[in-house]
């Protein structure tokens, strides 16, 4: 799946990346040539934090988010629920989010809080899959030095001739000041729990559960879960899978993006796999929403 899926909205795309210096690019809106004053080191640090979203760069992300936020979300479930890119396919899609543009359109800066509205021009990475190998991981990852080092160059002639399509947008943005500096403030306590079940019935000889049985997502973001499944008997299996969303009447606020478990699986024995799936929940969702239930339903084909 595309880093930046053009299927996500600008709020889900908006995932840019914490790049270090050597990747700065010096038309960003953002780069200054003196010292930063302490009102500028906050937007620094939400450039960081979005490029290292867009790149999909989640351990940096991480680490940029508030201790407040991080206390209800550890590391491991972050990058889990989010599925971060690795080898060269990071740092292809970091050197891409280091292309990114933005400027502060607003900033209401205290001693320990900020608010502060961006605007940001993001590279189209869809727009590159074709040359990318449409961002297939796997295949990154195995090409030879000399092949990875073509499609850098390609992509930075791309930008040198201005050839890759933008995306506009504006979001606001907390940080708050804490001990090792400014970090962006996501409130994950007010965000919508959502709780993954799994149901098998007793002729399945199958384990199923979710990697992480809950989840704190807030409306119009993008997450993924993962689910292991063990077929605890001596003969292959075949199974089905079906999704019950409870409430019912707030299931369709909740979009299917990617699924590994639309069509029928089968297990060797003993055999155990791990499935993802992507979600992406709607920024309409109704407020007085806290919960979802998300079951998924193991059966037996029909003959």
């Amino acid at each position: 799946m595309s880093p930046m899926d053009s299927r996500q909205r600008i709020t889900i795309t908006l995932s840019l990346v914490a790049l270090t210096v050597l990747f700065l690019l010096p038309t960003l809106y953002l780069s200054l040539a003196g010292p930063r004053s302490s009102n500028e080191e906050p937007v620094q640090v939400l450039q960081q934090y979005l490029r290292a979203i867009y790149a999909r760069d989640y351990r940096r992300a991480y680490g940029l988010i508030s201790s407040v936020d991080q206390h209800l979300k550890n590391e491991q479930s972050y990058v889990r629920e989010r599925g971060g890119f690795s080898g060269f396919t990071l740092e292809l899609s970091k050197r891409i989010a280091s292309f990114i543009e933005a400027k502060p359109l607003s900033k209401q800066i205290t001693a320990d809080h900020a608010r502060i509205r961006l605007k940001f021009y993001l590279p189209d990475a869809n727009s590159l899959s074709s040359s990318l190998l449409d961002w297939d991981e796997d295949r990154l990852n195995t090409l030879s030095p000399q092949m990875q080092a073509e499609m850098m160059a390609l992509v930075e002639k791309l930008r040198r001739e201005r050839r890759i399509p933008v995306i506009e947008g504006e979001d606001d943005y907390e940080l708050v000041k804490e001990k090792k500096g400014w970090r962006v403030y996501l409130n994950w306590a007010a965000g919508i729990k959502l709780v993954f079940l799994a149901s098998v019935p007793p002729e399945l000889p199958i384990e199923a559960a979710a990697a992480e049985k809950e989840v704190l997502i807030h409306p119009g973001e993008l997450f993924r879960v993962v689910y292991r499944v063990k077929n605890r008997s001596e003969n292959a299996i075949f199974a089905r899978i079906a999704h019950r969303v409870e409430p019912k009447d707030v299931a369709p606020y909740l979009d299917l993006v990617e699924c590994g478990l639309l069509f029928p699986v089968k297990l060797a024995p003993g055999q155990e796999n791990e499935y993802s799936t992507t979600y992406f929940i709607r920024g309409d969702l109704p407020e007085k929403v806290r919960r979802l239930d998300i079951t998924y339903e193991f059966k037996v084909p029909e003959s």
